[in-house]
């Protein structure tokens, strides 16, 4: 079951996901609209700095009031390889992934858990992971380190990082925002919903 659902997304760009362990997203500002107007720029690297995907939110002052917030990841050559959706809720808590081509990769569900941030991904055959940050009031000023669990919050699978960004940002900035860490051979859409969560946490 899980290897008919890798072979729906090998055919649209997301393979390269299938190689790889350490992946790290950066945040780019290309105009003092990106700072101030919550447009959201993102570039996908390897450990290698080799770039594999660009993902956009075009996104108004106004659009924080839409029904529903949509991101497109695109590869280099600008096909688009996968869709996130974020319908409209108080907090924007759950998030839909897509391939380009309408196949659903899976849902990520974002509560809280006493003070503690608690995401829920599900992939489309019914497999599930956890990802689990700190405590609110044990956080401190740097880096916000999750821990990805398996579906039971027994075992450990992988790391993410959330950087924290330095509040003096400037047009044409390229800021390293998540450092996500997991097996090679995790099922490339547990990889995808992986990279979807960092978006819901970050914007």
């Amino acid at each position: 079951m899980a290897e008919s659902s890798v072979t729906i997304t090998t055919e649209r760009g997301l393979e390269k996901l299938a190689e790889e362990k350490n992946i790290i997203i950066y945040q780019i500002f290309k105009t003092f609209a990106d700072i101030f107007w919550c447009e959201y720029n993102y570039l996908i690297k390897n450990e290698k700095n080799e770039h594999l995907f660009n993902l956009v939110q075009n996104m108004s002052c106004c659009g924080i009031f839409s029904a529903t917030r949509h991101f497109e990841m695109s590869d280099l050559y600008e096909n688009d390889v996968m869709y996130v959706k974020i319908p409209w809720s108080f907090s924007y808590t759950t998030m839909e992934l897509s391939t380009s081509r309408g196949e659903m990769l899976g849902h990520i569900r974002l509560q809280w858990d006493w003070c503690r941030l608690h995401i829920r991904l599900e992939d489309s055959s019914g497999h599930v992971l956890q990802i689990k940050g700190p405590k609110l009031c044990s956080a401190n000023c740097g880096d916000i380190k999750y821990k990805i669990l398996s579906g039971d919050g027994a075992m450990l699978i992988g790391t993410m990082k959330m950087v924290v960004c330095c509040p003096a940002i400037t047009v044409d900035d390229v800021m390293e925002r998540f450092v996500i860490n997991v097996p090679v051979d995790l099922d490339v859409p547990m990889k995808a919903l992986i990279i979807g969560a960092a978006l819901l946490i970050v914007s």
